[in-house]
């Protein structure tokens, strides 16, 4: 049993230790969909969850949000509603042989956002200026975070990063509160 947990951790290590080159996400979307709608209600949930790729994420006016997303092999899972949207890559194969997913993400400032998101072997760009989050909840794995929240209020602000990298970025316009935890980066 000791053996088995120390070839299982020692693997392990091997993996989170290889980074996000370790990954083969290679393959990249040629063509992509755009998709769209509003937040009827003042505050909104958003989830994330992208294994394998690039993100970004801006904010603009309204209430509004829309993704352009690749189309790959894997489709992704996308559901929306009056106050919440939920986009998923398709785990099928992670971290080995996958195609790399693109997404762009705009999200309207008028909205009060509760937002999370699981990165994994992805570079992330979320320029959140000017945004308003209840709760921001981002655990990137072996891959990079690059954060503006330049004139944001964030109540609540959570970042797990394991193996990678994170920028933040604040201004004297940032009212900000949370926890950042770093493992290996």
């Amino acid at each position: 049993t000791i053996v088995a947990a120390l070839v299982v951790g020692i693997a392990g290590g091997a993996v989170l230790s290889g980074g996000p080159g370790f990954v083969n996400c290679s393959e990249r979307p040629e063509s992509f969909e755009t998709s769209g709608g509003d937040f009827t209600l003042p505050e909104a949930t958003v989830h994330l969850e992208l294994n394998c790729g690039d993100l970004e994420v801006g904010m603009t006016e309204g209430t509004g949000w829309e993704a352009v997303t690749g189309v790959t092999e894997n489709p992704l899972e996308l559901e929306s509603a009056a106050g919440s949207l939920d986009i998923r890559s398709d785990s099928g194969g992670f971290p080995f042989g996958r195609d790399g997913q693109d997404w762009t993400l705009s999200l309207g400032a008028d909205v009060t956002y509760d937002l999370s998101a699981n990165l994994n072997s992805s570079d992330n760009t979320l320029d959140l200026a000017g945004g308003t989050f209840t709760r921001l909840a981002i655990d990137p794995n072996t891959g990079s975070l690059n954060m503006d929240l330049s004139g944001s209020e964030v109540q609540d602000l959570r970042v797990q990063l394991n193996a990678g990298s994170l920028s933040l970025v604040t201004d004297g316009g940032t009212d900000l509160s949370g926890q950042i935890n770093v493992n290996a980066g």
